[in-house]
């Protein structure tokens, strides 16, 4: 399945990318029952720009709001500041400590190391 985002939710992480500078940024998308799209900035945690983690209560707040609408976790986003958007080493290990855990959704991977940014949606 091919992975299609409305262009306002690309350039929502894309300015998101840039606010969060020199650090990655994260978030997620959701997607209601009927099929809306929400975007909500999470924060992260490890304040870097390498890494990044969603802190434990905030990822339950949003698990919960997408629940509330009958909805599914669709994304998990994070920036890359210097590199492509490509799953980095640390991804594909965050990844295989969860295989199996549950269905994983998509990750996109916004990349700020040239102009314009590019944006990936992965299967991991």
């Amino acid at each position: 399945m091919t992975l299609k985002l409305p262009q306002v939710l690309i350039d929502e992480m894309i300015a998101h990318s840039r606010e969060d500078l020199p650090n990655e940024c994260c978030g997620i998308i959701g997607r209601a029952a009927d099929g809306a799209l929400t975007l909500w900035r999470a924060t992260n945690d490890q304040a870097s720009p390498w890494r990044f983690n969603i802190p434990p209560q905030q990822l339950l707040h949003l698990y919960n709001a997408i629940e509330d609408v009958d909805g599914d976790l669709l994304v998990i986003y994070h920036s890359h500041v210097a590199s492509e958007a490509r799953p980095s080493p640390t991804d594909l290990n965050i990844a295989r400590l969860h295989k199996g855990a549950t269905e994983w959704p998509y990750w996109v991977l916004v990349s700020l190391a040239d102009e314009p940014p590019s944006v990936r949606a992965w299967r991991i």
